[in-house]
């Protein structure tokens, strides 16, 4: 099945560093099929960098 993660932060360098730790420590067990990038702004007019990570449920 199919699965999403939703990993942000106002950092881009910050946001690819966890997506490579999150890809790190379940790849054994999940199979990750795409990576989804948005940007948008939060109340404070900060730029947010967020990504959808899909991959399948293996468990």
């Amino acid at each position: 099945m199919l699965q999403t993660d939703i990993i942000s932060s106002t950092d881009y360098k910050e946001l690819q560093s966890s997506i490579n730790d999150f890809i790190a420590k379940y790849n054994c067990v999940w199979e990750v099929k795409q990576i989804l990038y948005s940007t948008a702004c939060n109340k404070d007019g900060d730029i947010v960098y967020s990504a959808a990570v899909v991959f399948n449920d293996f468990e």
